[in-house]
């Protein structure tokens, strides 16, 4: 295997990050070029067959919808509390049970902006938490800024752990072990999106004034981060998120107090969510009946890949639960208007259609890549590099993924293959890859251009999404190196 050979390959990779990164080009525009390019690669330089190159795009397609079912799911279930008042509730009351400006500060951007990135993704916190900063007396470019790092930690479970699955379909690894391999990662992070929030928002002064709340709040939120993945790993982000805005609320004294029962009942139909995903799953209870809402489809194998299986468990699935939790927001929130549910789905169907296509061509790219060899031909190339180094750099190949693709979910997609093929063929722990890919593409989000133009739109100050990345550019490589370093220090030991 040549360098020459290894350059081919990744001409599609080249042709999507180099135009978006350097030359601005819309990632739409980028993705379907780069997914011309891995078809004319595969025809001509692989001699891959035009019935393979049919499975592979089919392949993509089906793992592409089945992501976009539960991002559809998750978002239909944000916007029903919306519109319904909840979500509206639970910020009231979060802030009501805080006192101090800085421990607010720290609840809205750090705590509930993950808490709605968990649950909705799709840049949400962005559109939501922004404007309360500002109205908190933060100035629109550090509400801006604060909110894209405050819950970069937490965008590996964005939408109920989307970026996460991708992963875990693509090595077709254990959920629960490459969700809490990814939980260590980012609980280092959450700790320094948390000091790094202070420092935007007030420099060394904030740090020292809020470090000790800081600290004290994140380790039991990074208990909860790293030991719930043992549970159910796709609410890893929703119990950290939640645990945190407790551990702030107990950290500072002076609220004005919380409407339990109304907080409760505004909560509800997420804990309809935990018990609906973990009931379904169990088989004594539902099995007979998912045998029937499961759907497999087999495909050939290659001379890069075996006989594959894609397996769906509609009755299971996330999207599923958390349709199941929409309709008992429905139930609770009997205040709403009826149309109110109606204009939720039209939100969510409009919201969601400038990604679907991007995130379906990305998944298609990704699977001709695969199967026609290209990761492979790029992995044992990369081989030759130390498992140390080639670690060490998987956190900025992520963030490099999230700023080119502008998703965590597209990053893991495009990148997951070519480090599961490295990891087989190094033979290093594809845990200890993966979940560094994961985490930095979380917090590559934080500089995710199409993040960046909406939380100025959020705030009204258009035209300063220069000022915005040069301000949140140096946190995220600082989060990033530190990723690098907690990822060989998890090798080495």
């Amino acid at each position: 295997m040549t360098l020459e050979q290894a350059l081919i390959a990744s001409l599609p990779l080249i042709v999507l990050t180099v135009p978006m990164l350097l030359l601005r080009q819309s990632g739409l525009r980028s993705i379907f070029a780069a997914l011309s390019v891995s078809i004319i690669v595969a025809l001509a330089a692989y001699r891959t067959p035009s019935d393979l190159l049919m499975y592979a795009v089919a392949k993509g397609i089906i793992n592409a919808l089945n992501i976009i079912y539960l991002l559809l799911g998750a978002l239909l279930m944000f916007r029903i509390m919306e519109s319904s008042g909840a979500m509206q509730e639970i910020a009231r009351e979060i802030a009501g049970a805080v006192g101090k400006e800085g421990a607010r500060f720290l609840v809205l951007g750090w705590g509930f902006s993950a808490f709605l990135e968990s649950v909705a993704g799709f840049g949400t916190p962005i559109a939501v938490v922004t404007p309360m900063l500002v109205a908190q007396g933060c100035d629109p470019i550090t509400a801006v800024s604060s909110s894209l790092i405050g819950h970069s930690w937490v965008v590996s479970y964005a939408s109920f752990g989307t970026p996460t699955i991708v992963l875990q379909e693509i090595g077709n690894l254990q959920a629960w072990r490459l969700a809490y391999t990814t939980s260590v990662l980012l609980s280092i992070s959450m700790v320094l999106c948390g000091l790094l929030m202070c420092h935007i928002r007030g420099g060394l002064k904030g740090i020292r004034e809020n470090a000790v709340m800081v600290i004290f709040s994140s380790i039991g939120a990074s208990i909860v981060f790293i030991l719930s993945p043992l549970l159910y790993p796709y609410v890893a982000g929703v119990a950290a998120a939640t645990t945190l805005i407790l551990m702030l609320s107990l950290a500072s004294k002076g609220g004005s107090g919380t409407d339990r029962l109304r907080l409760l009942r505004s909560v509800l139909p997420y804990v309809v969510l935990i018990l609906a995903s973990t009931l379904l799953r169990i088989d004594w209870l539902t099995g007979d009946v998912r045998r029937f809402t499961q759907i497999a489809i087999s495909f050939p194998g290659t001379s890069n890949t075996g006989p594959s299986e894609i397996r769906i468990d509609l009755l299971a699935h996330p999207g599923t639960c958390m349709i199941i939790a929409s309709f008992s927001a429905i139930i609770l929130q009997r205040r709403s208007r009826e149309d109110s549910y109606f204009m939720a789905l039209r939100q969510t169907l409009g919201q969601s259609k400038g990604s679907i296509l991007p995130l379906l061509l990305t998944f298609v790219m990704a699977s001709i890549m695969q199967d026609s060899g290209m990761m492979a031909t790029i992995a044992l190339e990369a081989s030759k590099a130390p498992a140390m180094l080639y670690i060490a750099l998987t956190p900025l190949i992520g963030v490099i993924g999230c700023l080119s693709t502008g998703t965590n979910t597209g990053s893991n997609a495009i990148f997951g293959p070519l480090h599961e093929n490295y990891a087989l063929a190094a033979r290093v722990d594809p845990y200890i890859i993966l979940a560094a890919q994961n985490a930095g593409g979380a917090v590559g989000s934080a500089i995710s251009p199409f993040k960046i133009l909406l939380g100025c739109s959020a705030v009204n100050i258009k035209g300063k999404e220069g000022q915005v990345m040069s301000k949140t550019f140096a946190y995220c490589l600082i989060l990033a190196l530190m990723l690098s370093i907690t990822a060989v220090l998890l090798y080495i030991l």
